[in-house]
């Protein structure tokens, strides 16, 4: 298994922001806004699902 390449500064902003529900910012690494896409994503489904449980 290889070694996870550690985040950019761009990227640590952007999953920050994606996970406290701020908007995405425009300047940051075209990489760094893929990831706070996917995350985004991810965190509104996670979202979802939980509020469905009985």
């Amino acid at each position: 298994m290889t070694e996870p390449k550690p985040l950019t500064y761009d990227e640590r902003k952007a999953a920050e922001a994606a996970f406290t529900g701020a908007p995405l910012n425009p300047e940051w690494t075209v990489a760094a806004q893929q990831l706070y896409v996917r995350l985004s994503a991810t965190v509104q489904m996670r979202a979802g699902m939980a509020g469905s449980r009985p």
